[in-house]
């Protein structure tokens, strides 16, 4: 079994998980559908027997040196130690997660506490008195007490209750026995009782309740008995030297039917897939996955080769060494050697008589004795006509008959045969094509022949024909003719016929090859290269029948139906089928993970686990205890966060690999399908992966914190250093606008000088011209202008209607001096408020002065000059207009006069406007035009000052 290498076997027993657990004499093992694992206890005996699984699938086990042990953590725990008294733990029964009852032999029944170890007696014996065996039936344990007499011939046995709840004991019944040195055995069969006791000459068994038991002498076989097993109180099996019985109770009285022929057979489990293990002390454990099918060994040593049936019960067969033996329900019997194992078997079923190609010799089966008989033919098929008669298929097809005067005018089918003169018995040839299957329908008004060519229908109405399907010849691989009329014919190419009356009724494509065939009304049974095939008739649906439903994997030599079976003979063995078997296995599969790797290294299996953010290479390795559907079985899984559908795999490669899983939270979900579409439970894992320490909320919490306070730290530095810093530029601005001021200022202070002197010059020219009038006006004016200069001179702004004003009395000074030919004029224009617009103090004068001085004081004639003021978008421009000589003839005559005391100078006004930029909120900018009339001579100059107003 599964090249389990252990050879003596004591005790198995399944836990619900599915795991077959085997106590042998070299150690516990544990099954898990795939691989055996051994456990024992060291320093202490390793022959462990006794197994049970608790209520709670705890294992439990005991040795045969006063040791009781349970499997906790996947490791033998001792929990009983009687090795030092010398005394054997005859039985046990944990009757709660903490306790347990034990027998010893010491004659006595203990209880014990598992929280502390205390040891409590509930029942002893004294002299010459035992506790032979007990069993647990519900809430009571059931005893025997064997007490013997001083006549050592009798013996009393005492039935005793033992309340598991309370340890309170009570007798059940009493009775006395002849006394055997012997083996004895006491359970439950059917709410009754059973005493046993066995001897290889003589055996002993009372079975009743209530004070009313019978005795009786069971047939034990004689035999050595290994032990009694009673499974569902309805079946009692004896395993024993000789194989294993299986014993019903009726009418007080054991009826016994073999069960199997497997020698010296120690125990027997029916697991969770009804198949039934039996284990041996010799021969290890055998797997029989289907109860259907029994198996009997024929020759252990001798193969099988040909095989035929002769009704009854009987067959004959021959053997690779030359044996032809005589098979019936009391095994083999040699008949012959030296028969040559390639021939097939003839018999006549009308003289009962066996028949083998080219000898003179046949077997007569109703005198049970070899005759000689008149032909010595060589065939290949035999089909019986009637008695003595035979048609025979080979190299041609011949009618033979050891009635040399038979008449071929009693055959039911036309056949054209020409009779041989020369032989001692009646000999026809029919044809001389090569012929191999032949067979005819039950009526026997149509005989089928094989031939190379084909299948040839012969019937009395006409002549022979050949059979076709689809347009081409039957080629028949196999032919099989039923109770009823008509004949089933396998074809080497998957097809199955049904031929009634030489028309084929019915045709079956069931894919493979038929090797033979068997057939009823409504099943039809082929042998194929890969197990058995059975058609149902009525559905068309076929199935394979193989060693994953409970057939022996060794080559099937032939096919019978028998009754209600089918025979399955093999090399060594021939199983039963009932034709009523279904094959349908409804037995879901039990699905486990057996291990767990991650990065490649296995790890210990605990639920919810939590693994590191670099273990996230995952395998998951899975089996199920699946023994009938083994290889049919298919595994589902999936990791439902990463998809909601299944993936695949077989048994072959029970195994899923998950790589570079993120880190999150995970649930690995497992099922297994048999061979039939049957799920298991869906089997789950949860584990997580957590995250890598820089993706913790702890971590991104004290990192965005460390962060904060850092920016903090740096955006407080900062504002401190731009405080600093501002402080500073604000000084260093404060200092540089008091610079700017202090150079505007500077320039203004030469702006009034150097205008006060030309005005004084112009009021002493008219106190020498005796023009007191004159001066005195000029004087006054000038004193306004004055007063407004001297007024303005502390601002830095001044309003745009008081720059105009200003410019008013300066230039009504200047036409004075003009004599009253200078034409002005200051225009508005559009809605402007010229008092809420503020512009810098003194910012027209020096540009109005440059164009009197410079433009208007050289030119002959009229002298105009203009001051326009307009608003434009968010911009006011101010146009300075004269009629003058124009700067580049100004710039000739200033050149030439090279005059002392000149006009303010342009570099002086560019620099009071480049400060004006720099330390007002107005932004002004310059721009002069030369006017030129129409023959393009100069004819004035026009500066524009654009003064972008703040918002």
């Amino acid at each position: 079994m599964y090249d389990f290498q252990e050879k003596t076997v004591y005790s198995m027993a399944q836990a619900k998980n599915g795991n077959v657990w085997l106590g042998t004499s070299n150690g516990l093992y544990r099954f898990d559908g795939m691989d055996f694992k051994k456990y024992v206890y060291p320093n202490y005996e390793i022959e462990y027997s006794n197994i049970k699984i608790d209520q709670f699938d705890r294992v439990w086990c005991s040795n045969f040196s006063g040791q009781l042990f349970c499997v906790e953590e996947d490791s033998l725990k001792v929990i009983i130690d009687e090795s030092y008294d010398q005394e054997l733990i005859a039985n046990y029964y944990i009757v709660s997660e903490d306790a347990l009852y034990y027998t010893s032999h010491n004659k006595s029944i203990i209880h014990l506490d598992l929280n502390n170890n205390s040891e409590t007696v509930v029942f002893s014996v004294g002299k010459y008195r035992c506790i032979s065996d007990s069993f647990q039936k519900d809430n009571e344990i059931i005893f025997t007490e064997v007490r013997n007499s001083k006549d050592v011939t009798v013996r009393t046995i005492t039935l005793h209750t033992l309340d598991i709840n309370n340890s309170n004991i009570s007798p059940l019944d009493s009775f006395q026995i002849e006394l055997y040195s012997s083996k004895e055995f006491a359970g439950s069969l059917e709410d009754k009782i059973f005493y046993i006791q066995n001897h290889v000459s003589q055996n002993l068994c009372l079975i009743g309740a209530n004070n009313h038991y019978c005795k009786s002498s069971p047939d034990f076989s004689n035999q050595e008995v290994n032990n009694f097993l009673s499974l569902n109180d309805s079946v009692l099996f004896m395993l024993g030297v000789s194989g294993t019985y299986q014993y019903k109770l009726h009418q007080d009285s054991l009826i016994k039917t073999k069960w199997s022929n497997l020698k010296n057979s120690s125990n027997l489990l029916i697991d969770q897939e009804n198949n039934v293990w039996i284990s041996t002390l010799d021969r290890g454990v055998f797997i029989q996955t289907n109860n259907a099918i029994t198996a009997t060994l024929i020759h252990p040593s001798e193969s099988i080769r040909k095989v035929k049936q002769l009704g009854n019960g009987k067959y004959a067969y021959l053997t690779d060494e030359s044996k032809l033996y005589l098979f019936t329900a009391n095994g083999p019997t040699l008949i012959q050697k030296d028969v040559n194992p390639n021939f097939n078997i003839g018999y006549n079923h009308y003289d009962s008589t066996i028949l083998l190609p080219s000898t003179d010799d046949y077997y007569d089966l109703s005198a049970a004795q070899f005759k000689t008989k008149a032909f010595t033919n060589y065939f290949k098929h035999l089909h019986p006509i009637d008695e003595g008669v035979c048609l025979l298929t080979g190299e041609r097809l011949d009618l033979v008959s050891m009635d040399k005067n038979y008449n071929m005018n009693n055959l039911g089918y036309r056949l054209h045969l020409k009779k041989s003169p020369e032989t001692e018995y009646f000999e026809a040839i029919a044809t001389v094509k090569r012929s191999n299957l032949i067979t005819e329908e039950g009526n026997k008004n149509h005989l089928y022949v094989m031939f190379t060519d084909g299948l040839v229908h012969f019937t009395k109405d006409k002549e022979e024909e050949t059979m076709y399907y689809d347009g081409k010849p039957i080629l028949a691989s196999a032919m099989h003719s039923d109770s009823s009329s008509g004949i089933w014919v396998g074809s080497n190419t998957g097809l199955i016929h049904r031929i009634q009356d030489g028309i084929i009724t019915q045709t079956f494509d069931v894919g493979s090859n038929l090797l033979d065939i068997q057939g009823t009304d409504s099943l039809v049974y082929g042998l194929t290269n890969v197990g058995i095939l059975r058609l149902d008739i009525s559905s068309g649906e076929s199935t394979l029948i193989n060693q994953y439903d409970g057939l022996l994997e060794e080559e099937i030599t032939k096919i019978y139906i028998e009754n209600d079976s089918l025979l399955i003979w093999g090399e060594h063995h021939l199983q039963k089928l009932p034709l009523t078997y279904d094959k349908t296995n409804p037995i879901a599969p039990r699905v486990s993970i057996n291990q767990l790797s991650i990065n490649e290294e296995p790890v210990k299996l605990s639920e919810n686990i939590l693994l590191g953010p670099d273990e996230n290479n995952i395998e998951f390795q899975f089996n199920s205890l699946g023994i009938k559907s083994r290889k049919g079985q298919i595994y589902h899984f999936r990791i439902k966060e990463l998809s909601d559908q299944w993936e695949q795999t077989s048994y072959a490669a029970p195994f899923a690999r998950y790589s570079q899983l993120s880190p999150g939270s995970y649930t690995f979900e497992l099922k297994a399908c048999n061979e039939d579409g049957v799920f298991s439970e869906v089997k789950t894992f949860h584990f997580t992966i957590d995250k890598p320490m820089y993706q913790k909320w702890w971590f991104i919490t004290a990192v965005v914190l460390v962060v904060l306070t850092t920016l903090f730290l740096l955006v407080r530095y900062r504002m401190s250093v731009l405080r600093k810093q501002n402080v500073l530029e604000k000084e260093k601005e404060s200092l540089k606008k008091q610079t700017y001021k202090s150079k505007i200022t500077a320039i203004r202070a030469q702006m009034n000088p150097h205008f006060m002197f030309n005005a004084l010059n112009t009021i002493q020219e008219f106190i020498v011209t005796n023009q007191g009038n004159v001066a005195s006006e000029y004087l006054a004016d000038f004193a306004d202008l004055m007063r407004k200069y001297l007024d303005q001179s502390k601002e830095e702004e001044i309003s745009l209607q008081e720059e105009l004003e200003t410019m008013e009395i300066y230039l009504r000074l200047e036409n004075l001096r003009f004599d009253n030919q200078l034409d002005y004029k200051i225009d508005i224009k559009g809605d402007i408020d010229t008092y809420a617009t503020t512009i810098p103090v003194m910012l027209l004068q020096p540009f109005v002065e440059n164009a009197i001085k410079h433009g208007l004081l050289h030119k002959e004639g009229q002298k105009k000059l203009t001051i326009s003021v307009f608003n434009s978008s968010n911009e006011l421009t101010i146009e300075i207009t004269d009629n003058g000589i124009g700067r580049e003839a100004s710039s000739r005559i200033n050149q030439k006069k090279q005059r002392k005391h000149e006009s303010f100078a342009s570099s002086a006004i560019e620099e009071r406007i480049q400060l004006i930029n720099q330390t007002s909120p107005h932004k002004i900018s310059i721009h002069f035009d030369d006017l030129m009339n129409q023959s393009q001579q100069p004819s004035g100059t026009k500066v524009t000052l654009t003064i972008k107003q703040s918002a």
